[in-house]
């Protein structure tokens, strides 16, 4: 993503987010959160990213998933529970 993409993104979300309101798996911001903090565990050291209709596919360390909305999602509740931990 080019630097453009990545600020026009964040003022689109900030303006149709609201306080308090969860984050939704289709938000750019928190699908690139949660796949980061994936990646780190699995101390991923390359790694590319393809986004299809219906899944996300990560490519790392000769390794090949796929994740749904709903995995998005449960990994995501993982990752900010374990931070309130």
């Amino acid at each position: 993503f080019s630097n453009m993409d990545i600020l026009t993104s964040d003022i689109e979300q900030r303006a149709k987010r609201r306080i308090g309101s969860p984050r939704d798996v289709r938000d750019l911001s928190f699908v690139l959160r949660v796949l980061g903090n994936y990646l780190d565990r699995k101390a991923a050291r390359e790694f590319t990213i393809s986004v299809n209709p219906d899944s996300i596919k990560v490519r790392y360390d000769q390794k090949e998933e796929r994740f749904t909305s709903q995995d998005l999602y449960d990994l995501g509740i993982r990752m900010y529970l374990r931070r309130y931990r």
